[in-house]
Formats: C-alpha cells, structure tokens, sequence
C-alpha cells in the first residue's frame, strides 16, 4: 500500500525511487498531504530524471501517477530549510520531523 510505504520513508528520512511519468526519479519525501482534489506528496528529487526543470530541486507528485515505488535503504539528512516555502496544502497526512522516529525507536528500520 502506498500510503503506509510513504509515511514510512517520510518519518525515517528515506530515499524513494519511483517511475513518474515516464521517468526515473529519486527523491526525498517531506509532506503527504492533500491539495486540489487529489493526495500528492512534496519531495526534494536528487537524481533521475524531469521534464520540469534542473535537479536537484522540489517537486510535488500525484500519489496515483507513482508507478514501482521502492523505499531505499539510504537515509537523506534530514528536513531541508527551504521546505516551509513549497509546504501549501489543503490537507496534510504527514510532515517530515527534525528527528526521524527510526532514531528515537518508535519504529523499526526497514
């Protein structure tokens, strides 16, 4: 199920790779939430592939659009300072933490 592969990767700060489009992306997930009518998630995409600009940078995704998500076991560093500016929302399901919950053992390491 995607909602729970994404809140996962979310609350451990873990890369996501997914097919978009047509096209490889890799990505470090920051907000699930809901806007326009439709669930999306904000990320900050570090490789692959866009057509809407220059990488790295911030993308928002349709979740019903990802085609094979794979969680990664690599870790990004963290929220990134920038975020407050792509954050707008009409519903939020869940927002990066400034400690991932792998680190004060809510949950366990996939």
């Amino acid at each position: 199920m995607l909602d729970a592969e994404i809140v996962g990767a979310i609350s451990n700060w873990q890369l996501m790779r997914f097919e978009y489009q047509g096209k490889l992306r890799v990505v470090e997930p920051h907000v699930y939430g809901h806007n326009r009518g439709a669930d999306q998630i904000l990320t900050y995409q570090v490789d692959g592939e866009s057509g809407s600009g220059e990488l790295p940078g911030w993308r928002r995704f349709f979740v019903e659009k990802i085609e094979e998500l794979e969680i990664l076991p690599e870790r990004f560093e963290g929220p990134r300072p920038d975020m407050e500016d792509e954050m707008a929302f009409g519903q939020t399901f869940m927002v990066i933490e400034d400690v991932p919950r792998v680190r004060r053992g809510l949950l366990e390491v996939v």
